[in-house]
């Protein structure tokens, strides 16, 4: 894997674009930490404070950009901001 950056993947464990997320950043060999919010009720309410929201996948990166969703050009975007894909 790459070097660890501060990725962060908001999931839960029957949400299928969670896996799509998961597995395409492990495809392009990208570190992250998978918060499970089944199993984290303070991640749970952090992500609503941020983000005003509940769905999943949420992306987050250096704790401050957020990609909603599986949405791979923004998610893309993110990843080229901290040299992570050319």
């Amino acid at each position: 894997m790459n070097q660890p950056s501060n990725i962060q993947i908001f999931t839960t464990p029957n949400c299928s674009f969670c896996r799509v997320v998961k597995n395409y950043f492990q495809s392009l060999n990208i570190d992250f930490e998978e918060v499970d919010l089944s199993q984290n009720q303070q991640g749970f309410e952090w992500l609503i404070e941020k983000t005003g929201q509940a769905g999943v996948p949420v992306t987050v990166f250096n704790n401050s950009q957020f990609v909603i969703g599986w949405q791979k050009q923004l998610l893309d975007d993110q990843l080229r901001q901290l040299a992570l894909i050319k």
